[in-house]
């Protein structure tokens, strides 16, 4: 069989580096989703539920924690937390995935959609809207 043809078939996942830079500038929780995504594409379904619950129970543990610390602190706790997390994600990797050759998926689009979402935030707090009505 040629070699192309070969990697055509090999399953195409995001990253390590890609789940950890996702995990640190949004949170666990979107690392999670990315390699969620993966476990689907290798048929290793039945880890993503008990991933995705640990991501949010880690993501929300870790904002109790921040929540008693000073505010000029908080940006460096809520980073090292989700570094912490997308760590831990690429330790699951290694148990649930571990080394199957696969193709790299493209990552810009979830970066675009990140940013999108950012300059909308941004745009938000620059114009007051900062509170949910309630």
């Amino acid at each position: 069989m040629d070699p192309i043809e070969e990697e055509d078939k090999l399953p195409e996942l995001y990253s390590k580096s890609s789940i950890m830079i996702i995990s640190v500038i949004t949170s666990t929780v979107f690392g999670a989703i990315l390699y969620s995504i993966n476990l689907y594409r290798v048929n290793k379904r039945q880890y993503i539920l008990f991933t995705m619950a640990g991501a949010i129970l880690y993501q929300l543990l870790g904002a109790r924690l921040a929540a008693g610390i000073a505010t000029s602190q908080e940006f460096l706790v809520y980073m090292g937390l989700n570094f912490v997390g997308g760590t831990l994600i690429l330790g699951l990797w290694d148990l649930q995935i571990g080394r199957i050759p696969h193709r790299p998926r493209n990552t810009l689009g979830v970066f675009l959609i990140i940013l999108i979402i950012l300059l909308i935030l941004m745009g938000l707090n620059y114009l007051g809207v900062t509170n949910l009505p309630e």
